[in-house]
């Protein structure tokens, strides 16, 4: 999360503040209190920059244990304004931006994903009446709140084959590559406690790792050698993920979020360097420390969110979906 204030040097004057939340989750409780710092003070323009659409920036290559492909993601009756209006008014900003928001997909093996990214149009489906829209790609003057469209010529993906980034499906991992795996995931704690095995489907054989988790409770990762040595090797396993050409198989589980798999990989492991359970623990101090009260209010409203699309997965859309949703908004704000 950061947020800028733009004021006239001199006179203090307010001009605009701008709160970019792509990735911050889990800081809203945390950056709601700072909000008093931007309420204090008459900015006649805020904005939130913030990542909206229909979930294809996150893993969505999914397939049964019968290899059918299984799709996760709905374009039907979400209004991404509505969404986007909720956010802003939680923090009390009154313009809202798509930012972060335009992923296009040029392998073979993932253009299959641009199906289900977010069209520039469908952003401001739904926007509240007292949120202001405002397109991306364009310039703001902060003084006077005018706005100019940039209107950059649109990108022509050009669709390469895996080949092109060093990858061939084909290809199958030496011993030395597989204890290289090995020792990445098992070093992992939270996922080594959680899980009861990983296996990488590489060249057409599979490379199991037993775990010491719950009985039965898995995952199958199809990726091609290169791709995964290389997140292996620069500590970047998000980037397979959200690269939506590896294919997954979730075994007795109901995403990847459960046990939070995807938080102590990548997040926590990769990205906080906290892979241990002492080192865990020392992360979370530090969190808690940093954000006081409100660390176990977001224990709170994610426990509450995660029970939420749990309970209500198959009714997206539909008036009980979008009345939680709001309600849930009320409580974080």
């Amino acid at each position: 999360t950061f947020w800028t204030s733009v004021s006239e040097p001199k006179t203090q004057q307010s001009w605009a503040f701008q709160c970019d939340m792509t990735g911050a989750k889990n800081w809203a409780k945390n950056l709601a209190k700072k909000r008093r710092f931007w309420t204090a003070y008459p900015y006649p323009h805020s904005y939130l920059l913030c990542l909206m659409g229909y979930g294809e920036t996150d893993m969505i290559h999914f397939y049964d244990e019968d290899g059918n492909f299984i799709p996760t993601v709905s374009m039907d009756d979400v209004r991404l304004g509505d969404q986007f209006c909720l956010v802003a008014k939680s923090l009390r900003l009154n313009h809202v931006i798509p930012f972060s928001s335009f992923h296009q997909y040029q392998r073979t093996d993932s253009i299959w994903a641009n199906q289900y990214t977010t069209p520039l149009t469908h952003f401001s489906d739904g926007i509240h009446d007292d949120i202001e829209f405002v397109p991306p790609f364009v310039t703001i003057d902060c003084r006077s709140g005018e706005i100019e469209l940039i209107d950059p010529e649109p990108y022509v993906t050009e669709i390469q084959p895996p080949e092109f980034y060093g990858d061939s499906w084909s290809e199958e991992l030496s011993q030395g590559e597989r204890d290289k795996i090995d020792a990445y995931f098992t070093r992992k704690d939270g996922v080594r406690q959680f899980l009861s095995f990983l296996n990488f489907r590489v060249g057409g054989k599979d490379h199991l790792i037993s775990l010491d988790g719950t009985q039965d409770k898995g995952i199958t990762f199809e990726v091609p050698r290169h791709s995964l040595m290389t997140a292996i090797d620069y500590e970047i396993f998000d980037d397979l993920l959200i690269g939506n050409f590896m294919k997954t198989t979730l075994h007795n589980l109901a995403s990847l979020y459960e046990g939070d798999f995807n938080f102590y990989v990548t997040k926590y492991g990769d990205n906080g360097r906290a892979q241990s359970t002492a080192e865990l623990e020392r992360y979370f101090r530090a969190y808690r420390r940093r954000m006081g009260k409100a660390y176990l209010y977001e224990l709170f409203t994610n426990g509450l969110e995660t029970f939420g699309k749990k309970c209500l997965a198959r009714t997206r859309g539909s008036a009980v979906y979008a009345t939680a949703k709001k309600a849930y908004y009320t409580v974080v704000k």
